[in-house]
């Protein structure tokens, strides 16, 4: 009996010591919750593919399981679909223009006093595969609607070269590549218009760019273009008789870490003679040669940054005109300064050179024409912009034009203001 009493003291006194001990020691870890029947790499595989526009059943089938609400006999869905990859990229851009002619009678060829409106472009682009891009401008304006541009680029097809082949700006200068409402100012100079026309050389054929090895950080092209002659000025128009052929080596040397110089040489050969219903014309050649020359300063930073550009060309052009027995020849050029001040504010001045003047190069005299255009362009935002020029023409033996325009040009869209 007194052992059993003995052993319940012992039991109660250390009872406490026990309770302590207990609390010390920690928890064991709970057993973890078995996972579900859909895993985690099926969840984000699932997710992939019906973002990849595939049918969330292949998540199901490449684990042995259904989709969610589709029992096994039933044909796949696709989990999505992503027509707006089908769609090209669509931009547009207005252009007009407030001008006015200081000599009476506030009219002439090229300008009058009042509201001009220029142009509405609209610009689609799609690749159409990995090789190659569909690129098109349609314009209307007061001449009507009609193609500005329109061709298919490819790319990757030949080594170090690419392909174009339909309505295009050929490469006769950088200039000659931009869109109207794309230039620096609301015209081409004066050489452009009148040796080459109003548009600049804009015709329909084929052309191969073919990159060539430099040295150091130099970039170095070569352009070679087989077109129709639908150049009034230059050729015979909508009768062309033969094609002209088109050869430019541009050249791209950097300057430091933040400007480069671009320097462009240019031989064109075609003919004027016109075909006619009992056959064409004698053969009537015309030769152009071009240079041109850019320099630009343009820091990476953004558009808030002073950057300043400078770009020229000279032309020469040499027609045989076989009405008059003799050859017509023209020289031009033209030298500009454009400098961004900041985001928002551009100046600029152009100098235009020109002997022999008219719509076409048999009309070509031995006048000279000199024209000083000065200009400021304000950048509302990144799509609208006012620009203000004044341009002085003084022409030997004819009268001079004063001319002051206000450029409107608004433009919406991923390429609304590209320069082609």
């Amino acid at each position: 009996m007194k052992c059993h009493f003995v052993g319940w003291g012992l039991a109660i006194a250390i009872a406490p010591a026990v309770l302590r001990a207990q609390d010390a020691v920690p928890a064991a870890p709970s057993t973890p919750t078995p996972p579900s029947a859909e895993s985690e790499a099926d969840t984000l595989r699932r997710a992939a593919e019906a973002e990849a526009d595939v049918p969330s059943s292949a998540a199901g089938q490449s684990s042995g399981q259904a989709a969610p609400g589709q029992s096994s006999g039933q044909a796949a869905v696709p989990a999505s679909r992503d027509l707006n990859r089908y769609n090209p990229e669509i931009s547009a851009s207005a252009d007009m223009l407030v001008q006015y002619l200081g000599q009476s009678p506030h009219v002439n060829e090229e300008a009058r006093t009042g509201f001009t409106f220029r142009e509405l472009e609209i610009d689609i682009r799609s690749n159409l595969d990995p090789f190659s891009q569909f690129r098109a401008q349609l314009s209307a304006g007061n001449e009507g609607v009609g193609v500005e541009e329109a061709y298919i680029l490819w790319t990757g097809l030949l080594s170090h070269t690419t392909l174009t082949a339909g309505r295009m700006r050929q490469t006769l200068s950088p200039l000659n590549r931009w869109h109207s409402h794309a230039l620096d100012q609301f015209d081409q100079p004066l050489a452009i218009r009148g040796m080459i026309g109003e548009e600049g050389l804009l015709q329909s054929g084929m052309r191969a760019e073919v990159l060539i090895p430099g040295f150091g950080d130099s970039a170095h092209t070569l352009d070679l273009e087989v077109t129709d002659s639908e150049n009034e000025t230059l050729f015979a128009g909508d009768q062309y008789a033969l094609p002209s052929a088109l050869a430019h080596l541009g050249n791209v040397f950097p300057l430091g870490d933040a400007g480069y110089l671009e320097l462009g040489l240019t031989g064109l050969h075609g003919y004027h003679s016109q075909a006619t219903p009992a056959g064409h014309e004698p053969r009537a050649a015309t030769d152009l040669l071009s240079a041109d020359l850019s320099v630009a300063y343009d820091p990476v930073g953004g558009a808030d940054r002073f950057r300043l550009f400078f770009r020229s060309q000279g032309l020469y052009v040499d027609r045989d005109d076989k009405a008059l027995k003799t050859h017509v020849k023209q020289v031009g050029g033209y030298a500009y300064v454009n400098a961004h001040l900041d985001a928002q504010f551009e100046v600029g001045l152009r100098g235009d050179y020109l002997s022999g003047t008219g719509d076409s190069l048999s009309a070509a005299t031995d006048s000279k024409t000199v024209e000083i255009s000065p200009y400021i362009t304000f950048w509302e935002s990144e799509f609208f912009r006012l620009r203000l020029q004044y341009r002085h023409d003084t022409v030997d033996g004819g009268p001079n034009a004063d001319l002051v325009t206000l450029q409107l040009d608004g433009a919406v869209g991923p390429h609304s203001h590209d320069k082609y």
